[in-house]
């Protein structure tokens, strides 16, 4: 069964990157289903071999990535017969989910799986096990995303007169990262899902506001790169203080790897370093 499903992985990538392409000829596309449709129909009668339950627990992620292949991406995609394409594609999803997966609603079933991506990538790179408290590097999404369950992101991040100046720099710094985690999910959510989920925007729009009031003179975007069209890899934050320009670069083998490679550029000086997932570390000049 594993090579089965690795044949039809393999068969779902040529479908993606073939949809990517810029003409799209419907009787190509056509022999691309019916080659993924007979796989299915071979993986339906092995089904027996496995367990659903652990099948579905392993190769979520990808899963995911076979259903929005077949149903989610041709919703930007425009060329003749489309809906011929786009009704087969279908077919050929229910089959995969329902009849060799029991899986009903696969949008609903993995509708966490921007979440996976996210917190899987932002790992050795924005957030660390090492971490706690205040000062923790947080992955937005975890446990009680910015703030706490009985209080609201201002109410736990707004500074106050009698705060310390060591708390309010780490009420800082947990918002400029909690704002940066907030930018990789929002680009990775837009990737894989094709549109945006209104919660994460009204806590994207609170923690923006709150960096933009902790650092006037700032601005920071970031740039995510997939590995087939998929997989977030490689990261650029760039920040820009006044007119100075800050870039960062991480790139990960895997997206959840816990290791990533990272190099600094601010004006003319270059910095480096590797870092894992136990422990942040500090630049070195190169």
């Amino acid at each position: 069964m594993t090579e089965l499903y690795t044949k039809l992985l393999y068969n779902i990538d040529a479908l993606r990157h073939y949809l990517s392409t810029t003409l799209i000829d419907p009787i190509v596309l056509n022999s691309k289903l019916s080659i993924i449709d007979q796989i299915v129909e071979e993986f339906i009668h092995s089904k027996n071999s496995i367990d659903p339950s652990d099948f579905i627990s392993k190769h979520q992620v990808s899963l995911y990535k076979v259903y929005d292949t077949l149903v989610g991406t041709y919703k930007t995609l425009y060329f003749k017969d489309k809906s011929t394409y786009v009704n087969k594609a279908r077919s050929v999803n229910d089959k995969f989910f329902r009849s060799g997966l029991n899986i009903k609603n696969p949008k609903q079933r993995f509708s966490h799986i921007p979440t996976v991506l996210a917190t899987g990538f932002c790992k050795a790179i924005t957030y660390f096990k090492t971490n706690n408290g205040l000062n923790m590097k947080p992955f937005y999404h975890r446990f009680e995303s910015c703030g706490v369950k009985h209080l609201t992101i201002d109410e736990k991040f707004k500074i106050n007169l009698s705060n310390s100046e060591l708390t309010i720099a780490e009420k800082k710094t947990y918002v400029k990262n909690c704002y940066i985690e907030r930018l990789i999910y929002d680009d990775i959510y837009l990737k894989i899902i094709h549109e945006q989920d209104p919660g994460h925007l009204y806590e994207l729009n609170a923690v923006s506001r709150l960096y933009q009031d902790y650092f006037p003179n700032e601005s920071i975007t970031v740039k995510v790169s997939y590995k087939d069209d998929y997989y977030p890899i490689k990261l650029t934050i760039i920040t820009i203080i006044d007119d100075k320009v800050d870039l960062q670069y991480y790139s990960k083998s895997k997206y959840d790897s816990n290791a990533s490679e990272c190099t600094r550029i601010a004006g003319n000086l270059k910095y480096e370093k590797t870092q894992t997932f136990d422990e942040e570390t500090a630049w070195i000049s190169t």
